[in-house]
């Protein structure tokens, strides 16, 4: 009973502190993920297996329909970590698993007690240079990762207890997963405003109540150059699901931009 009273003293006193933190790392991952980002998350010992778990709900969310969500866990595979272990050292098992895997839309999620492992401090310091967005769970007082200010945004659990900073962590990761799914598809609409066939296809779209976000290449410098890259056209409308066309133009007629 003292044990549950403890950590639920903590979950509120962290709701309370640390809710700014936690929707806005909501707010920003959903944008990354909106950009085809996906997430890589990094954790040592107990953090690790947070790490995975924290990975397995994400790929197989335990809502029902629900989307799974792109992500890789560092911590997972043992035999990179002990090939890069034995032949570099254990400080940069996962800077140099970043080197292979990291985009810059990509979101780094850090689980750590301490906020001081060196592994983890490289691996920030490298994720940080990719132009990636840096999210750390962390215990005490944040450690070096605050103090040095490597995280965009540091949730810390302010507690000396391990095994309660964990249990905390956890209500926390778990929170960001259930508002990262979604059981709806992301549709994306990428048109432009002088095509009468955008219009058309908003327009069956709103018909069919499907929630979707548009996108008018004109104009979005950023939306146009995603267009070419999914589709190496310049052709609008186009509609994406989760980064995946499924309708080129509407009712096969399309306009160039």
């Amino acid at each position: 009973m003292a044990k549950a009273k403890e950590v639920e003293v903590l979950r509120k006193k962290i709701a309370d502190e640390e809710s700014e933190k936690i929707i806005q790392a909501i707010i920003e991952v959903k944008e990354r993920l909106k950009k085809g980002g996906k997430l890589i998350l990094i954790g040592n010992g107990g953090s690790a297996t947070d790490a995975n778990d924290f990975l397995l709900d994400l790929i197989n969310p335990p809502i029902p329909n629900a989307n799974p969500i792109p992500a890789i866990s560092l911590a997972m595979e043992s035999a990179v970590l002990s090939a890069l272990a034995n032949d570099i050292g254990v400080e940069v098992l996962f800077s140099r698993q970043l080197l292979a895997h990291a985009k810059p839309d990509d979101v780094a999620i850090v689980l750590s007690t301490s906020g001081g492992s060196k592994n983890v401090i490289h691996a920030l310091e490298e994720a940080n240079k990719r132009e990636l967005l840096t999210v750390a769970l962390l215990g005490n007082e944040g450690g070096e990762v605050v103090r040095r200010q490597l995280a965009h945004i540091p949730i810390v659990v302010r507690s000396d207890y391990i095994p309660r900073i964990q249990e905390v962590q956890a209500t926390i990761y778990h929170q960001l997963c259930e508002a990262l799914v979604d059981s709806e598809p992301i549709l994306e609409l990428f048109g432009s405003k002088s095509c009468p066939f955008t219009a058309e296809l908003r327009e069956e779209l709103i018909g069919q109540k499907k929630k979707f976000i548009e996108y008018d290449c004109e104009t979005d410098l950023e939306a146009l150059q995603k267009l070419f890259e999914i589709t190496q056209s310049r052709s609008v409308p186009v509609l994406v699901e989760n980064n995946r066309v499924i309708s080129l133009g509407w009712q096969g007629r399309s306009c160039m931009i």
